[in-house]
């Protein structure tokens, strides 16, 4: 390049409005009906899950820990089917909801209906960890 002659900068990323502007089409943005509102049910599910039931079950398996400590067994106290089915399950459960739910968030902005089925296994977590959580 010669001395003193100007630099031209290209910028090839443009936004939807500017394709628009510009007589392009804009990017298509396909949406599926009725899985943006299930995925906002399944993420209030979750929180709710975690803020009325998980809770109650942490608080219970944190009071049974105490009397199991003092008669000497830590780790046998902290590792065993209470700790797994009150305080791991109920945490597994809601991330599992939060991810399927992102996952079917995202299915949905592709106009892919496979979001229901991602949708549908973030219930189905949170269900399978109520049960068995509630049996214990």
């Amino acid at each position: 390049m010669p001395p003193g002659q100007p630099v031209t900068v290209v910028n090839t990323m443009t936004r939807e409005s500017d394709a628009a502007a510009a007589g392009g089409q804009p990017a298509q943005r396909s949406n599926v009906p009725g899985l943006g509102l299930l995925t906002f049910v399944l993420v209030v599910g979750a929180i709710a899950f975690a803020a009325f039931v998980a809770r109650d079950w942490v608080a219970d398996w944190g009071r049974s820990v105490g009397p199991c400590l003092d008669g000497g067994g830590a780790w046998e106290c902290v590792v065993n089917d209470a700790s797994r089915t009150q305080l791991l399950l109920p945490i597994v459960a809601v991330l599992a909801a939060f991810s399927l739910a992102r996952g079917a968030g995202v299915e949905r902005q592709q106009g892919r209906g496979i979001g229901y089925l991602y949708a549908l296994l973030g219930f189905a977590a949170l269900a399978v960890a109520w049960s068995l959580g509630a049996a214990a």
